[in-house]
């Protein structure tokens, strides 16, 4: 009998039993099989399937709403530690211009396509588990805190210092830097990846290497230490020695580094010019003090003073130089005196005169940033100016030629009162321009009739072309064009009838009276004018003993000075007529 028999004999007895457990298979399996399939076809699109993990946390069966709530949460809390070196610094998310991908997240989170739900059991393997943001980046606000953070992480290098002060010297070693380039903090910012708390992200910094170095300051001090130890005696013309004290000869020195060179001991110049006055209270001779008087600019007399005597302070600072820098040796440096002219002051006073008004205007505008013009309208008829055809900006000033322009604009009927303008009527705009000084109105006026425009006009009407609407900076103006606008306002030649009355009224009210109102005992009608340190005034003024007008343009001065001006000039005008 052969060795297959046996084995023939066996599988002819188990076949029954395969054929049997195949039926039961296939009677078990095939629904089981499409059970789960169908299963599978029928969870709900909307629902994250179990398994599945947000940041760790199971979120099995949580629908988009639920899964983007915890998202804009985690986002919210979630920030970001940027480490260079030894700095860092932590920011929210948000702050360095991160936008969360929601959708994006969720779709990961959700998505379980058709052909995935046709593999059986495949919803056991889908679940997935995300763990950082989605995220994009507002391009502009990155840049601007990679730019921000650059500064703040990088640490500039600290050169090696020898500091003298007091009497005292001092070391300071060198201490490296590093750089953080705005570039790099871009580039690991938005290619990050973020985590649901707090995410460390490590930046490479250059190192900063300092230019001096401890080396080249051990020198210099010893070198200081010795020049500090010199003897050095300084003799006046009537023999007194004055012999500085190692505290004194500290205080002479300071350390420079000139440019692409090592650092190097030099003079403290004002320190040491601070010793020789010093010694020069002790044997110098004040000077007297020459009293002058003016009157209308000219002298009338003048007083005699004695010559004082000064050290040479030049020669005596250079004689030191060189004893601390060139010799070892002690050394006895004499002192030179030179004579000293007397001090003078002027006093001056002004005469109640054409010419002692032109005397003072002319002083003011020489001795400060002012320019005046003035004129009386009718009496003696007096008028000055200094600096007056001087163009300056104009400030607020310019709302007279603005106004002027647009009286004519109504009497050529292209405007009404009662026409709209901004958020009221012309009439309203006009009162806020003049009263308050109010801008919007005054540049929508200029807006409305064209700076050229205006030009052309005010040129028309005996304005010079130094006043001007078409400035590449404000509107600008001089003294004597605003004096003459005024005084055009004043006398009818300008501005007439009910658009006069009207006008004035205005300047009556206008609410800045600090400056010309101020200094005058009369009644004043004025616009003002500040901006970038430039006060201005322009006004009419009825005065008790007759009428003037005037314009005062200032820089870097007060509306107390204009006051003060203004009192002034009335006092030569008015004093004695």
């Amino acid at each position: 009998m052969s060795v297959l028999g046996p084995i023939g004999l066996h599988i002819r007895r188990i076949t029954p039993q395969i054929r049997r457990h195949k039926r039961i298979l296939f009677r078990v399996g095939i629904p089981l099989l499409i059970t789960v399939i169908a299963v599978q076809l029928l969870y709900p699109s909307s629902q994250a399937l179990p398994g599945t993990r947000l940041d760790g946390q199971a979120v099995g069966g949580e629908t988009y709403n639920q899964l983007s709530g915890r998202i804009k949460t985690g986002f919210e809390g979630a920030d970001v530690k940027v480490q260079a070196g030894d700095k860092s610094k932590t920011l929210a998310l948000t702050e360095i211009g991160a936008i969360v991908e929601t959708d994006k997240m969720i779709h990961s989170l959700l998505n379980y396509a058709l052909w995935q739900r046709l593999i059986p059991f495949s919803a056991l393997f889908k679940p997935v588990e995300v763990s950082n943001f989605e995220l994009s980046f507002s391009d502009e606000q990155l840049d601007s805190t990679a730019t921000n953070l650059s500064a703040e992480l990088s640490i500039p290098a600290e050169d090696a210092k020898l500091t003298i002060a007091e009497g005292e010297l001092t070391t300071t070693s060198a201490k490296t830097g590093q750089k953080v380039k705005s570039k790099v903090l871009t580039e690991t910012l938005s290619g990050g990846a973020f985590h649901f708390s707090t995410t460390t992200l490590n930046i490479n910094a250059e190192q900063q290497y300092p230019t001096i170095k401890d080396s080249d300051i051990t020198p210099l001090k010893a070198q200081a230490e010795e020049i500090i130890q010199r003897r050095i005696i300084i003799v006046a013309e009537n023999g007194t020695e004055f012999i500085p004290e190692p505290g004194d000869i500290t205080s002479w020195l300071t350390v420079i580094t000139p440019e692409a060179a090592k650092p190097e001991l030099a003079v403290n110049d004002e320190q040491m010019g601070i010793y020789v006055k010093k010694i020069n209270s002790v044997v110098g001779v004040p000077p007297g003090t020459i009293k002058a008087t003016l009157i209308d600019s000219q002298e009338v007399s003048r007083t005699s003073a004695l010559t004082g005597l000064a050290i040479a302070e030049g020669e005596l600072k250079e004689g030191i130089n060189k004893a601390l820098f060139e010799s070892s040796e002690p050394m006895r440096i004499p002192i030179r005196m030179v004579a000293v002219p007397p001090n003078v002051t002027y006093e001056r006073t002004y005469t109640p005169t054409q010419k002692g008004l032109s005397s003072y205007v002319t002083y003011v505008a020489s001795s400060e940033d002012v320019r005046i013009a003035v004129s009386q309208v009718g009496g003696k008829s007096w008028s000055a100016s200094a600096r007056g055809e001087e163009q300056t900006v104009a400030a607020s000033t310019y709302k007279l030629y603005v106004s002027y322009m647009l009286f004519k604009e109504i009497s050529d009927g292209k405007l009404k009162w009662d026409s709209r303008i901004l958020d009221t009527d012309v009439a309203g705009c006009f009162e806020r321009m003049i009263v308050l000084s109010d801008n919007p109105c005054a540049e929508e006026f200029v807006s409305k009739f064209g700076g050229g425009a205006i030009n052309n006009y005010l040129y028309s009407k005996g304005i010079s072309k130094t006043t001007t609407f078409i400035s590449k900076e404000a509107a600008q103006t001089t003294a004597v064009d605003l004096e003459k606008m005024v005084r055009g306002i004043e006398d009818s030649s300008k501005i007439s009838g009910s658009d006069r009355t009207k006008l004035l009224d205005a300047m009556a009210r206008q609410r800045y009276r600090a400056g010309v109102s101020a200094g005058s005992q009369g009644t004043v009608y004025n616009k003002v004018g500040f901006l970038w340190g430039y006060l201005n005034d322009a006004a009419i003024v009825r005065h008790p003993k007759g009428t003037y007008t005037i314009a005062i343009l200032t820089k870097g001065s007060s509306w107390n000075r204009v006051a003060d001006i203004t009192e002034q000039i009335e006092q030569i005008m008015y004093s004695e007529t």
